[in-house]
């Protein structure tokens, strides 16, 4: 079978490909070594609470989840479920009121999960 292209080029194209080959192997052992360390880092806590209002809307449903929908929760309870992500667990609890994720008594002793619309028209009058 004859190519329409030099020998040069063919050449330069298998080395090419072998280099690919290689650098898709270190690739994969390095991929390897991470899925291994992984599993041993527990529980990752967020760094820093993001600033701009959309970043905000993104990460406090993921605190919202944490939370049951049909149960009430103590002060101290909702500090510790937060303060296992974020370590300003006022913060959070604020924007999470704020934003109508949670609702607290008037006395602020308890808590509670809001149900799914009346957290969209919060979100929305905002």
């Amino acid at each position: 079978m004859k190519l329409s292209c030099a020998e040069s080029t063919v050449r330069n194209m298998r080395f090419a490909l072998r280099e690919r080959a290689r650098q898709a192997r270190a690739f994969l052992a390095i991929m390897e070594l991470v899925e291994d360390k992984m599993p041993k880092i527990a529980n990752p806590k967020l760094r820093v609470f993001p600033v701009k209002e959309e970043k905000r809307k993104a990460v406090l449903p993921r605190f919202a989840d944490l939370f049951g929908p049909d149960k009430e929760y103590t002060e101290t309870e909702v500090k510790k479920i937060i303060e296992a992500i974020y370590e300003d667990d006022a913060t959070i609890r604020r924007y999470l009121v704020d934003y109508g994720y949670l609702s607290r008594t008037n006395d602020g002793r308890k808590y509670y999960k809001n149900c799914e619309e009346r957290i969209m028209s919060n979100i929305n009058m905002i």
